[in-house]
């Protein structure tokens, strides 16, 4: 798997490569970097030379990385491939993983912009930030403040308005 990714306004280039027994290879801008790792029933990455839990979560071309108590956004470039993503066909926005709902911020009807954040959910001390994928409107919003929520639980249902 190969991908463009934009941080801090620099450019990487990033092909994954799996190697068998949790062992992968990484090649970032020409360095090649091996590392294990290993996939958590709950969606998360375990890194044991580091020993620490990295999560990964985001819509359309954004992402978010949580390792070692650090967040990092990324930004998928136009032309990379597209990556499995946590919406549907539809739009709808499910949980990257369990949580409690700390906070929602828009209404059914509402209009939203691509990248607007519309939900703030906790996991493991961390907070994640949905944001919309695309232009659209907001047509339910399946999860309240406090509310627990499960990996794969819808939380927002969205209609496009604009271009994926």
């Amino acid at each position: 798997m190969e991908r463009s990714y934009e941080y801090n306004g620099e450019s990487y280039r990033v092909r994954l490569t799996p190697e068998g027994d949790g062992a992968y290879r990484a090649e970032l801008n020409g360095r090649t970097i091996r590392f294990f790792a290993r996939r958590n029933a709950d969606g998360s990455w375990f890194l044991p030379e580091m020993g620490q839990t990295a999560f990964v979560s985001g819509l359309g071309a954004e992402r978010s990385v949580w390792v070692g108590g650090h967040t990092y956004r990324v930004q998928r470039q136009q032309g990379s491939r597209r990556s499995r993503s946590r919406a549907s066909a539809g739009g709808d926005l499910a949980a990257q993983m369990p949580g409690q709902v700390l906070e929602v911020r828009v209404t059914p009807g509402e209009q939203v912009r691509s990248g607007q954040v519309m939900l703030v959910l906790e996991a493991m001390k961390m907070e994640m930030r949905l944001t919309a994928p695309h232009d659209g409107i907001v047509r339910a919003v399946r999860a309240a403040a406090g509310e627990l929520v499960q990996r794969g639980q819808v939380l927002i249902e969205l209609e496009s308005t604009g271009p994926a």
